[in-house]
């Protein structure tokens, strides 16, 4: 019988050694990627203060007079105009209207009971058309204006004739499937009494090409589609969903989705949601809530400053240089499609997602961010995809700032940038540290103050900046009411979806997280050249559900998730 061997003290001090060696390289490699990190922080000040600004203010100084100029040029020959397009509604990208957009917020309210034309045309003008401010000026004026281009900028004109009739009415795609459907019944149950209904997948697969439809020549850039006979699909994989408060009034039979459609440059998604809140469903506006803002002392508030002065060189490297996202699904502009496609998640229930971030320690963004990316990488095993699954993707994600008035069609939001984790180990970790970075750092308040700088010159230099080519997708995240809304008279609000445009740029999705009475939704517009199949939208709208069930039921069952 041989002898059993043993670890020899030799081995036992090796492998201690080894350790010690590992250890040392680890805290060597974080102290010469700190110093990394101080280098680039001190170059990119003083490239700016050096460099970059002198060259700016050279370029743009006689630009910016010459924006002077053609305001008053304006004035004198062009009476027809209105004003210049200020420098925040720019921002979002003027394409032209009249073509395939890019920048048109689209909104979704699901209500209970049937439409009545008239008198949602009627409340839509008085409550909001005609609101006046206490200088006889209108609040929501920019709804009968359009944007002209001359001389190099954008001005707003009115309309010459405004109809409310123009911008409200039947959504044509919805009624085509309608009459579609309706000839079905009659050929098989001969029956020409029988209701016709619009299914929501039926809706989805026409929601992407209204999403970036264009407007007529002449009128304002917006429209509200309504869908009549409207059938949400159940909860397949959340069906155990339940509001805050359930609605009881109405009749939970009949519904009609009302598909609110405005381009960007006039407004930014939190000031529609405001208008609806306040102006449409009477919800009082100190039941709105607000937008983040951090929450700063005097000595805080002096870092601030500070940080901005010194760190937002070093951001703005960072945002446009070092975090532009390499990953397959982040393409060059004209590799894109510009043709989408729109899905919807399930509703998944608001105090299981807190639940879930309470447990692992993190915001609910966090969670949400986490599940979505666990979706994406599903997705992209299921469809033969899974070797080009990247670590992260990253989004541009807007947000409103303070001091957004309540009233009015404004864009005033900054933004930045965070990490969606898709083949990342740790999920959640990954997810929750963007966030904390990016409300930790000044790039929000640098972001919002540069806008007007950058904004400021002819179009034919705005349009080459003025784009996004840093992020795989524009993401944003809107809170909305705990509580059921009612407009219309006795129409109640079920449901709210907020598919996302994906801007000017590389930018292939435009993600959205939209709470309503105790309910989550993850909307998505997505480019055809990353998702081309009507069949695959419906698979990755199922990982996205799964993910997000798997995600709780291991979590909350007292299981490490990462």
């Amino acid at each position: 019988m041989g002898k059993i061997s043993t670890p020899s003290k030799t081995n036992h001090k090796s492998i201690s050694e080894m350790r010690k060696i590992d250890k040392a390289l680890l805290k060597l490699s974080k102290i010469l990627s700190k110093l990394g990190k101080l280098v680039l922080i001190v170059l990119s000040f003083f490239g700016y203060v050096f460099i970059l600004i002198p060259f700016f203010i050279v370029l743009m100084s006689p630009l910016y007079m010459y924006r002077f100029v053609v305001i008053f040029l304006a004035k004198v020959f062009r009476s027809d105009l209105v004003r210049i397009v200020c420098t925040r509604d720019g921002v979002v990208g003027l394409d032209d209207v009249t073509k395939k957009c890019q920048c048109v917020l689209n909104i979704m309210l699901t209500y209970r009971g049937e439409p009545d034309m008239e008198k949602i045309r009627n409340i839509i003008q008085t409550n909001v058309i005609d609101v006046i401010d206490k200088d006889g000026k209108s609040v929501y004026e920019k709804f009968t204006q359009y944007y002209e281009p001359w001389l190099g900028y954008s001005f707003w004109k009115n309309e010459d004739k405004f109809n409310i009739k123009n911008h409200i009415r039947l959504c044509e795609e919805a009624e085509i499937i309608l009459a579609g459907n309706n000839n079905n019944n009659n050929n098989n149950n001969n029956n020409e009494s029988e209701k016709k209904f619009i299914t929501e997948e039926e809706l989805l697969k026409i929601m992407g090409p209204i999403s970036t439809r264009h407007f007529p020549q002449g009128i304002s850039p917006w429209e509200i589609l309504i869908v009549r006979n409207f059938i949400p699909s159940q909860g397949k994989i959340h069906s155990d969903f339940e509001p805050n408060i359930k609605i009881d009034g109405g009749d939970e039979k009949d519904k009609f989705a009302m598909i609110f459609r405005v381009h960007h440059a006039l407004s930014d998604g939190y000031s529609i949601m405001k208008l609806f809140l306040t102006r449409v469903c009477n919800v009082d506006p100190n039941d709105v809530i607000q937008p983040f803002v951090p929450k700063m002392s005097m000595i805080d508030t002096v870092k601030m400053y500070l940080g901005i002065i010194l760190l937002s060189p070093y951001y703005h490297l960072k945002q446009f240089v070092i975090d532009v996202d390499r990953n397959f699904w982040h393409v060059r502009e004209k590799q894109l499609t510009k043709d989408w496609y729109t899905i919807r998640s399930e509703k998944v229930a608001m105090s299981d997602l807190r639940k879930l971030a309470k447990f692992q320690n993190v915001t609910t963004t966090a969670v949400l961010l986490a599940g979505f990316g666990s979706g994406i990488k599903t997705f992209l095993t299921e469809t033969g995809q899974g070797g080009r699954i990247p670590s992260v993707m990253r989004a541009l994600a807007p947000m409103p700032w303070k001091n957004h008035p309540m009233h009015g069609l404004v864009n005033h939001w900054t933004l930045g940038l965070v990490v969606l984790p898709v083949g990342a180990v740790n999920k959640f970790r990954v997810a929750e540290k963007s966030i904390q970075l990016l409300k930790r750092s000044p790039i929000l308040f640098t972001n919002f103050g540069t806008v007007p700088l950058l904004m400021g010159p002819p179009s034919w230099l705005t349009d080459i900046w003025a784009t996004n080519w840093m992020t795989t997708m524009i993401l944003s995240n809107f809170p909305g009411p705990k509580f059921p809304m009612k407009s219309f008279g006795n129409n109640y609000v079920e449901d709210v979806t907020f598919w996302l445009p994906q801007m000017r740029g590389s930018s292939s999705a435009g993600v959205s997280f939209v709470s309503y009475n105790g309910g989550m939704r993850i909307a998505a517009t997505l480019d055809k050249k990353i998702v081309p199949t009507q069949k695959q939208t419906e698979l990755l709208s199922h990982c996205i559900n799964q993910e997000l069930r798997n995600l709780m039921d291991v979590a909350l069952s007292g299981e490490n998730v990462v």
